[in-house]
């Protein structure tokens, strides 16, 4: 997607944005449903009993009829969150209340800091499984087998990512749910969602987790969808979301992400058609000496691909990038100004100093051929030139 004139920094320049997996630009149906609800111009609390009330509700309530369907389960099940990072929080709780089990019992690799920081809290007296990474970036899901997986009943749960946020890996859950058919697992579905065809019939029991502006729609509203789980009463109380969540719901974001969740088979399809010249970019930078594509045999994304640039810092090359007229992302997908080396990228055994050069390419549906090849040709061109200490010019100002 084309970006114009910077808001900050006033540059004239025309920039391709591709760092999706950070945060999606506004998709059309988005827009559209924004100038829908300025056009009504009325907002009101959807707890309200008066008619405006009513009518917030009705908007709140329809988007989750959206989602419950979409999901194959009922209304009941949605619960709108603020984004994933409440999401991961909330659906732990429940899974905690749930099983009686303080910590899960089985986690993987390559989770995202949200659902990692309070694993780690709460399993000091017994660490969880892991499911590995393999050293092509895939998880090991059959190294579970012959272990005792007495631990994944309904009496523990789990945590897993369905795809990764750095590299795109998708984690493969038809074949771990043949170890653990009814282990209740809490799945982030914050990247994946979107992007690849997901079947719901085939999650098993859990909670399932997805964001709004990973998808195109607003920050600051997502869902947790509870499949074959009944949400626990009373978790955090307050009246809001049956008592499951406090807050005042955000009906304009829960609207727009109703409309952009009504759309997201065009927007799997507008990857489909894109992913020819994904794959010719990245057989243009594996020719560039000293680059590595991460996990490029395993399952991915279709927009997604994680460089690690040796001899070349991964801020410097982001840099670079962006006065070519190009916005990538380096370090952890949703935390990338932290500048210590992404936890899943040492879980897959690389050294800090070979996370220093990682740039992640992550490109918005429908991106233009010409776009993507021209990037590629910047890649070729400029990380020998970054190697000598060259550095492109900053673009024009206004």
């Amino acid at each position: 997607m084309q970006i114009g004139v910077g808001i900050s920094t006033g540059e004239s320049t025309f920039v391709r944005y591709m760092d999706t997996n950070a945060t999606a630009q506004l998709s059309p149906v988005a827009r559209v449903a924004i100038e829908e609800w300025l056009a009504v111009g009325r907002t009101a609390n959807a707890s309200s009993p008066h008619g405006w009330g009513r009518d917030s509700r009705a908007q709140v309530e329809c988007t989750r009829r959206i989602l419950a369907k979409t999901f194959a389960v009922g209304p009941r099940s949605v619960v709108f969150t603020s984004g994933a990072t409440e999401g991961l929080q909330l659906a732990m709780r429940a899974a905690r209340m749930t099983t009686g089990a303080a910590a899960p019992g089985l986690i993987c690799d390559g989770l995202h800091s949200a659902a990692r920081i309070p694993i780690s809290k709460e399993s000091r007296e017994k660490a969880p499984t892991s499911i590995p990474f393999r050293a092509d970036g895939s998880w090991n899901v059959d190294d579970l087998e012959g272990k005792d997986n007495t631990r994944f009943t309904g009496e523990s749960w789990g945590v897993i990512t369905l795809a990764q946020h750095e590299s795109g890996v998708c984690f493969p859950l038809e074949r771990f749910r043949r170890f653990a058919p009814r282990l209740p697992l809490v799945m982030d579905a914050a990247q994946a969602f979107g992007k690849i065809e997901l079947n719901p019939a085939s999650f098993g029991p859990g909670w399932v987790v997805v964001s709004g502006h990973k998808i195109g729609a607003l920050s600051g509203v997502g869902a947790v969808i509870a499949l074959g789980m009944e949400w626990p009463d009373a978790m955090l109380g307050d009246g809001q979301e049956r008592g499951i969540r406090p807050g005042t719901e955000f009906g304009l974001g829960i609207h727009v992400f109703g409309k952009v969740v009504q759309s997201i088979s065009h927007r799997l399809e507008t990857y489909r058609q894109t992913q020819l010249e994904h794959v010719q970019l990245e057989k243009r930078v594996r020719q560039v000496s000293g680059v590595r594509v991460v996990a490029e045999t395993s399952p991915r994304l279709p927009n997604t691909t994680l460089l690690l640039v040796a001899d070349v810092e991964g801020d410097d090359l982001q840099e670079a990038l962006y006065r070519l007229g190009f916005c990538v992302g380096t370090g952890a997908a949703c935390n990338s100004h932290n500048k210590k080396p992404a936890p899943s990228l040492l879980e897959m055994g690389f050294s800090p100093s070979e996370i220093a050069g990682s740039c992640r390419i992550s490109l918005e549906p429908g991106e233009c051929p010409e776009a993507i090849e021209q990037l590629g040709m910047c890649l070729a061109e400029w990380i020998p030139r970054l190697r000598k200490g060259e550095f492109p010019k900053r673009p024009t100002s206004c």
